[in-house]
């Protein structure tokens, strides 16, 4: 729901800090929350997303790929 999503972001932005999360996928480095479980089928590779670590609970960073 929209009250979960909102919770999990500003979590997620209060432990971040003072990095700045912003809501997208185009970003040289994003944090995925999968805690419903993976993405979509083909979402990391349609935005480039390589994974670099994970961190356990259903967070992962990912790194954008650079287009040769």
């Amino acid at each position: 729901t929209n009250v979960e999503f909102l919770a999990q972001y500003v979590l997620t932005q209060y432990t971040l800090a003072p990095r700045i999360v912003r809501n997208s996928p185009d970003l040289p480095l994003v944090v995925g929350n999968f805690i419903d479980g993976p993405p979509a089928p083909g979402f990391l590779e349609k935005h480039g997303l390589v994974p670099l670590r994970d961190l356990g609970d259903g967070l992962i960073l990912y790194r954008k790929e650079r287009k040769p």
